[in-house]
């Protein structure tokens, strides 16, 4: 679940751009909040340590402090907030632009790195940008999958057993033929394939030494990724976490595997990171509060302080009633970012919550091919 905190506007409802929130010594039940749903994963982390599951911390607010984005053709997460508030459709991603400043790989070595992990790294160096992080204790977990395209080479190695097997074809050589699917592999490509090394790579490049390792469950992989580091959190294992999800889904492979599926929709391309603290540290740090997240099952309305206080509940529709605003591709849904970024698979989910924190944030219900309904006000999203 999703809450979002009102204490920075004193719950006027103002909208604007993001802005530090003043530290406060207030304890956290008393802060006034907005429920955001979000639908859960439905893939459960398997084998995940019981301190994360059941942690000492229990129900400590977690805090969105920070977002980078890369999503569609846009280029940062001002980008993806235009989209989102002003109805603006986002196409397959055109080129990938990796910044030279302070960057610790050499570019060659990204030459050949599959370009979904590219897009995710970007996205955390934008989210990043502003923000100090305990470098011992920062968690990196990234959403993602095996990226179709690397079937490229195993196809490039069986080139010469598929002519055999055809009796040749005239005047196509061997080399021309493994060609047409990608260049030979090298050191490079091999490292730059290898899923597991997204969230390593981050972890590099923003010298943190904390864990860091992919989450794949398909669709809800950003989802999963997601809980897993609000988890940690809670459980006192990490003090921040920098959470991500990436896919290309527009490339060529990808679209071939969808049809032989038989799958519908129109893909999209997207990478999207979250940056979490605890609430009290991000308020000592000075950070923006973008949102809070809440383990709390059930409709997520309310849940308890540390003191056991039922914090203020908040949603015009009230406790018991319906969202004001439903984000995805349910039928009671007013908003599904398919139909402005595509079907970002691996990414879609935790697009999603991006989605609703900025609907929120701004006090506005998106609209597909419109500006958002600004005179909506929504207190509450699933």
């Amino acid at each position: 679940h999703l809450i979002v905190d009102l204490d920075e506007d004193g719950g006027s409802g103002a909208r604007g751009p993001f802005r530090p929130a003043a530290p406060v010594s207030r304890p956290a039940a008393s802060v006034s909040r907005l429920a955001a749903f979000v639908p859960r994963p439905a893939v459960e982390p398997s084998g995940a340590p019981a301190s994360v599951r059941e942690g000492a911390r229990g129900r400590t607010p977690v805090a969105v402090v920070a977002l980078g984005a890369r999503v569609g053709d846009g280029t940062s997460a001002e980008d993806f907030r235009r989209a989102v508030l002003a109805g603006e459709r986002r196409g397959a991603v055109s080129e990938i632009a990796v910044g030279l400043t302070d960057l610790c790989f050499p570019p060659l070595t990204l030459e050949r790195t599959v370009r979904h992990q590219l897009l995710v790294l970007e996205a955390a160096r934008e989210a990043v940008r502003s923000l100090s992080l305990p470098r011992e204790r920062t968690m990196v977990v990234i959403g993602t999958g095996v990226d179709p395209e690397v079937a490229r080479a195993g196809a490039r190695w069986r080139v010469p057993y598929w002519l055999e097997r055809a009796g040749g074809v005239p005047g196509t050589s061997t080399a021309s033929a493994q060609d047409a699917f990608g260049p030979p592999m090298n050191a490079e490509g091999v490292v730059g394939t290898l899923p597991n090394l997204v969230a390593n790579r981050i972890s590099t490049q923003l010298d943190l030494a904390g864990p860091g390792f992919a989450v794949s469950a398909e669709e809800a992989s950003g989802l999963v990724a997601l809980e897993v580091a609000a988890r940690a959190i809670r459980a006192g294992e990490v003090d921040a976490a920098l959470v991500g999800a990436t896919d290309l889904s527009c490339e060529e492979v990808h679209r071939a595997a969808l049809r032989e599926l038989g799958c519908e929709g129109e893909p999209g391309d997207a990478a999207v990171v979250l940056v979490l603290k605890p609430l009290d540290a991000a308020r000592e740090d000075g950070d923006p509060v973008i949102a809070l997240l809440d383990e709390e099952s059930g409709d997520g309305m309310s849940e308890a302080g540390e003191s056991g206080a039922e914090l203020p509940r908040a949603g015009a529709s009230g406790p018991s009633g319906p969202p004001d605003l439903v984000v995805g591709d349910g039928p009671d849904a007013v908003f599904d970012p398919a139909s402005a970024f595509g079907r970002a698979h691996a990414a879609s989910g935790l697009v999603s919550v991006a989605v609703a924190a900025l609907a929120l944030r701004h006090r506005a219900v998106p609209r597909p091919d419109g500006p958002a309904d600004t005179a909506a006000l929504p207190l509450t999203a699933r």
